[in-house]
This record gives structure tokens, sequence and C-alpha cells, in this order.
């Protein structure tokens, strides 16, 4: 069987395995916790290698421009971000068990 391997592209770009580019996928929780306090649709999880979630959002048109903004130090509202950062740990914790 003939399978596809992804090449690794500018970090800032992230995974883009899916059709027409529609999904984004990180590892990166603190990453991923800021994408979600910033409103970007949360679509779910799959494994990566070894233990590795890889949490998967819809691409926004804006998502370049989002992560620049992570990268520098961008604001997002505290009490959303620990939200958020709580939701992913528990989505994490919760693969973990299974």
């Amino acid at each position: 069987m003939d399978e596809k391997k992804s090449v690794p592209r500018n970090p800032l770009e992230g995974s883009f395995d899916h059709p027409a580019d529609t999904l984004f996928e990180s590892s990166d929780l603190f990453l991923c916790a800021y994408l979600k306090a910033k409103g970007v649709p949360f679509e779910g999880t799959k494994r990566g290698e070894g233990k590795r979630i890889i949490f998967i959002f819809q691409r926004q048109p804006d998502i370049q421009d989002l992560l620049k903004g992570y990268y520098n130090d961008g604001c997002v509202p505290v009490l959303s971000f620990k939200a958020a950062l709580r939701n992913l740990r528990d989505i994490i914790f919760g693969e973990a068990r299974s």
C-alpha cells in the first residue's frame, strides 16, 4: 500500500494533510489553547506518534495572523485562555485513559 508522508512545513503553518487544507493540526497545548480562546472552531483530536495527542481546528482565513500573534505575545482574555487550557488538558487526560 502506497502511503503519502507529509512533508514538514513552516511551524507557523502547522500540518495541512486534509482535503483543501480545511483543517489545522498541532500538538502544542498552549498554541491550541490560544486558538481556542481566540474562537477558532475545535474539531477534535487524533493520536500522533507514541502518546502524543494532536488537536484539530477548522482552518480560518486569518490563521497565519493568529499564529503570528501567538508567537509575538498576542493578547487573549485570561479567563478564556484558562478555560481553553483546562478543556484541552481534560481531553488529553481522557485520551490517556482510553
